[in-house]
């Protein structure tokens, strides 16, 4: 492994503050970042943003249940993740963007 893949992997585990993180940012913040990103996105970004959204509302999604049930990762596991990632990459277990667009109705 790359020792800046590495320095890039602790860095990021890091708990410090990030504003892109949006435990760490305020609502106001949140929403005025969703708002300038749905009026200069273009139809894709705008309808992926709508589909998410519309997924969420339908099922009634429960945000706090879902981070509460998140595993906190240790580097090693993000590694693991990483590599076995790249394998798939390699063996080419991937989904085109067609693909994932037709799914989700884009």
């Amino acid at each position: 492994m790359s020792n800046l893949f590495y320095h890039k992997i602790v860095n990021f585990m890091q708990p410090q503050f990030n504003p892109l993180n949006p435990k760490t940012m305020g609502i106001d913040l949140m929403k005025q970042q969703l708002m300038e990103r749905i009026q200069t996105g273009d139809e894709k970004h705008i309808r992926v943003l709508l589909a998410v959204s519309n997924a969420l509302v339908a099922e009634d999604f429960d945000v706090e249940a879902y981070e509460a049930s998140l595993k906190p990762m240790t580097v090693q596991e993000l590694v693991s993740r990483a590599k076995a990632s790249n394998e798939d990459i390699e063996a080419g277990r991937v989904y085109t963007r067609e693909e994932v667009e037709a799914v989700l109705g884009l």
